[in-house]
């Protein structure tokens, strides 16, 4: 009885023992557990904390790179923006500074060149002609057919007052017709007191028949209603007053027909004729308008209504 308590009892106690001996290993492997977690959450804390300044200081990194970029973006930007700023403001001062600096100063030199090229031009063709004038009275024929030919081809350059004395004077001189004639040309481009003087006196003389071209030249500048006086002078002074009044009216006619028609409704003329003459003319003129084809318009005329 006792032996088996006794064994009931160690047994109970080896258990008790193997039970406690089983917890304290239970509790020793717990706090090594502990231990071993606390140092992997600490390594854990040490690894976050190590990355997280890590990627922080990368990220700090990466910030100064990229507000180093924008800044040196924002340089660029800033850079073409003053350039193009520039550069519009150069295309459009370039064009003024352009004209002002090359342009105008070039055309006020070329402005100038020309007018003292001009004012060369004149004074020297100027002096040529004073000099083919003098020429003409020169005894040297040579000199006197060169005067002749420059004056022909420059016989409608504008000639002084001076000048048309000198050609007034040279038609009164004894100078030779074939130089005359090209010289009365000259005098009756244009309207002059030594011009009228001359035609004036030309048309009442005994050379008026020859000459009647040039008077008529003259007169039409001048404007003929305000000669007819002075030709109705010449047919009274005409030995043939309706041949001369055919020569007349021809080169009128040549030269401007509404100036024809004037003279044909003009008293003064009209009374220069006797009617012999007048119907004569009429006969003789007939012929002579229907090749311009002004026939009827004639025979309306004061003149044809006076001697038809």
């Amino acid at each position: 009885m006792f032996k088996i308590l006794f064994v009931v009892i160690v047994n109970t106690s080896l258990l008790n023992v193997s039970i406690s001996a089983q917890s304290d290993t239970r509790y020793i492997e717990s706090e090594n557990l502990k231990i071993k977690i606390n140092n992997i959450e600490k390594r854990i804390d040490r690894l976050e904390k190590t990355d997280l300044k890590a990627l922080n200081a990368r990220l700090e990194f990466s910030k100064e790179i990229i507000s180093g970029h924008d800044t040196m973006f924002s340089g660029i930007n800033t850079i073409f923006a003053l350039v193009s700023v520039i550069l519009a403001t150069l295309g459009i001062i370039l064009p003024f500074l352009t004209y002002f600096l090359g342009i105008k100063p070039a055309q006020e030199s070329i402005k100038n060149l020309k007018k003292e090229m001009s004012n060369f031009l004149k004074n020297s063709q100027k002096e040529q002609v004073e000099n083919a004038l003098e020429n003409l009275k020169n005894p040297n024929l040579q000199l006197k057919n060169n005067a002749n030919l420059y004056l022909s081809f420059n016989q409608h350059y504008d000639f002084s007052e001076k000048d048309y004395f000198e050609i007034y004077t040279l038609l009164q001189s004894d100078l030779e017709e074939s130089y005359k004639s090209l010289l009365k040309m000259i005098l009756s481009n244009k309207i002059s007191k030594y011009a009228t003087n001359f035609f004036d006196s030309l048309v009442i003389s005994n050379e008026a028949e020859f000459n009647l071209y040039y008077i008529v030249r003259y007169y039409s500048i001048c404007g003929i209603e305000t000669k007819l006086n002075n030709l109705a002078a010449f047919l009274s002074n005409s030995a043939t007053r309706s041949t001369s009044a055919l020569n007349l009216a021809s080169v009128i006619l040549n030269e401007s027909r509404s100036d024809f028609f004037k003279i044909c409704e003009s008293t003064e003329i009209i009374s220069a004729f006797n009617e012999t003459e007048g119907k004569l003319f009429l006969n003789q003129i007939i012929g002579f308008l229907e090749h311009y084809k002004i026939t009827d318009k004639f025979s309306k005329t004061k003149l044809y209504k006076a001697f038809q």
